[in-house]
């Protein structure tokens, strides 16, 4: 196992900056995940750390060690692809052996390996099939079978599961932490998913644009956003956002919206956090579990609006409410008996809020 620094780590493609000079530091035995949108430089990110991709400037140390200029074969790692990287015309037992034949390793520990990470993955039944052969569930194990045969350094994840259907890829991801946590293997795993990477990730690193946005343990980052995009990005149904003016009202602060002249208390929790703001233009959000809804007027309401579509999703609904124009999602109970065009009063747990400058779009009570 190792530890994992990124230090002033660039990547250009000719005029392109992919990567943008990121700082990380990723702890031994961590499950880290890099995630971000289509071309925010994660996949660039993890294929400098397996050697794969040249450095445009920086350094990338395993412990003690500068890797920099170190080929691939000699970081360690193990790489588990996209497109699972299996070889045709070989079997599943020949796949999982090859890395260990690659090596010269003696064939009765090889034959010792692939029983036991077969087992390990419920591939015994399927070892003398070739990967046309077998489901894209079973091929994604074969794949992460060849990485975690060999006992590497490090495990690199890249987008390991965006090929294999909905039902498989919720058994993968409980399988992948599951042989995280019993090898206890530095991992690093890049994904745009941003479910998959709150539900494995000892910690996060939110990338866009080349640059780290924020990193920090699944909590830290969807509770305490640093910025915008961070809070966009991840949750789903995402934040709802105001724009809002910091106004008295009775002696009191609070949040009036631009549009419809709404106000939300401040409450007391985050004044001090808010300095001198009175008059000050900011965005409010709130998460979506963070409203209650009510068919009928509440009298400490401090949002009204109508009814624009509700979706019964079993467990849960999801209202969305027309506010002045905006739209707000809200969970709410499934039997939400609200229609289309219903006016609806909306409560705002106000300490639940985060507050947004959006000129720097810095969370104005993080900084």
């Amino acid at each position: 196992m190792s530890t994992i620094a990124l230090r002033s780590l660039w990547k250009k493609y000719g005029k392109v900056e992919a990567v943008k000079g990121i700082n990380l530091q990723i702890q031994d035995g961590e499950f880290f995940c890099i995630l971000g949108p289509s071309g925010c430089g994660k996949t660039s990110t993890m294929r400098m750390i397996a050697g794969i991709e040249s450095i445009t400037a920086g350094e990338i140390w395993f412990d003690n060690q500068l890797v920099n200029d170190l080929a691939p074969v000699k970081r360690d790692v193990a790489m588990a692809f996209e497109t699972y990287a299996l070889y045709p015309p070989l079997t599943v037992k020949e796949n999982l052996a090859f890395p260990l034949e690659a090596r010269g390793e003696p064939k009765a520990r090889i034959n010792e390996r692939v029983e036991e990470v077969a087992k390990i993955l419920d591939l015994v039944d399927v070892l003398d099939q070739k990967p046309a052969q077998i489901s894209g569930g079973h091929q994604q194990r074969v794949s992460l079978g060849r990485c975690i045969i060999r006992k590497p350094r490090v495990f690199l994840f890249d987008e390991p599961l965006s090929h294999v259907d909905s039902e498989a890829r919720r058994k993968m991801r409980g399988e992948v932490k599951r042989l995280q946590q019993m090898f206890k293997t530095t991992s690093v795993y890049v994904t745009h998913d941003q479910s998959e990477a709150m539900a494995l990730a000892d910690r996060i690193s939110v990338m866009n644009l080349g640059e780290v946005q924020q990193t920090g343990t699944p909590n830290e980052i969807y509770h305490h956003p640093h910025n915008l995009f961070v809070a966009d990005f991840i949750g789903e149904p995402p934040f709802n956002f105001f724009d809002c003016s910091v106004v008295s009202d009775g002696g009191q602060l609070a949040f009036r919206t631009q549009v419809g002249n709404h106000r939300i208390l401040v409450p007391n929790t985050i004044k001090e956090r808010m300095g001198d703001s009175l008059d000050r233009v900011l965005r409010v959000g709130v998460r979506p579990m963070y409203i209650t809804p009510s068919l009928v007027e509440q009298e400490d309401s401090q949002i009204h609006g109508t009814v624009y579509v509700f979706e019964g999703l079993g467990e849960e609904g999801v209202l969305t409410v027309d506010v002045d124009g905006s739209l707000i999602r809200i969970l709410t109970e499934p039997d939400f008996e609200g229609k289309p065009g219903d006016r609806v009063w909306l409560n705002v747990d106000s300490s639940r809020i985060q507050v947004f400058d959006p000129k720097t779009t810095n969370n104005v009570l993080s900084c």
